[in-house]
């Protein structure tokens, strides 16, 4: 378990800077191939915009948020890999999904406002 998790951990650590850059391709591992067009360019506009929202986080936190909703682990095995305590992945979840509202909320405003 040690071993499997430095390695994601250094997996995770060289994504830092390119979250999400492989943006298609999880699209296509997300989506059934029998979706139609406008779905699939929609969930495209969502990825395109969510990739901006994360690249604004602090890396660590990005980390955390894969590991914890797209990796299923629980705050304690993060706390594991990132050798941290669960309190502070918990803390520093909590602050990264308020940010990540916060500019959600702001950009719908700057929508409503055009």
């Amino acid at each position: 378990v040690k071993s499997r998790s430095i390695n994601l951990y250094n997996k995770i650590k060289k994504l830092n800077y390119n979250v999400m850059e492989e943006g298609e391709e999880i699209l296509y591992n997300i989506e059934d191939q029998n979706s139609n067009v406008e779905r699939i360019l929609a969930n495209a506009d969502v990825l395109d915009e969510t990739k901006e929202i994360l690249k604004m986080l602090d890396p660590q936190d990005v980390n955390i948020l894969l590991l914890k909703y797209y990796l299923d682990y629980q705050n304690t095995q993060i706390a594991e890999i990132l050798n941290m305590s669960s309190n502070l992945v918990g803390v520093r979840l909590y602050r990264a999904k308020e940010k990540i509202a916060e500019e959600i909320i702001k950009r719908k405003n700057q929508e409503e406002a055009i």
